[in-house]
């Protein structure tokens, strides 16, 4: 329950129309081509993808297959959370 009450609140910070957090991710082509669920899950999962893509505070990018290996796949990530960039920023990595 937490972890659903957690994931709308960052939704909620997404969404707002005033000041909404910005967002950038990099997806890998294999996580868009795995098939997690039905058909019709993975029809809504792209669908919503597209209409976040859609807006001006988040970026999404795909890593193509033809791109081959990349220092990003190697299994460590970095995320940021900054409040202002001039002032305040926190990273974590993951490995």
């Amino acid at each position: 329950m937490a972890a659903r009450r957690a994931h709308l609140t960052r939704q909620e910070l997404l969404l707002r129309k005033e000041n909404p957090l910005r967002f950038w991710t990099v997806i890998d082509e294999a996580a868009l081509r795995r098939q997690i669920g039905s058909v019709s899950v993975m029809r809504d999962q792209y669908a919503k993808l597209l209409d976040f893509a859609d807006r001006d505070n988040i970026t999404i990018q795909v890593l193509p297959f033809a791109k081959g290996a990349h220092l990003g796949t190697r299994g460590k990530s970095r995320s940021c959370n900054s409040v202002n960039p001039a002032t305040r920023r926190s990273c974590t990595s993951k490995a």
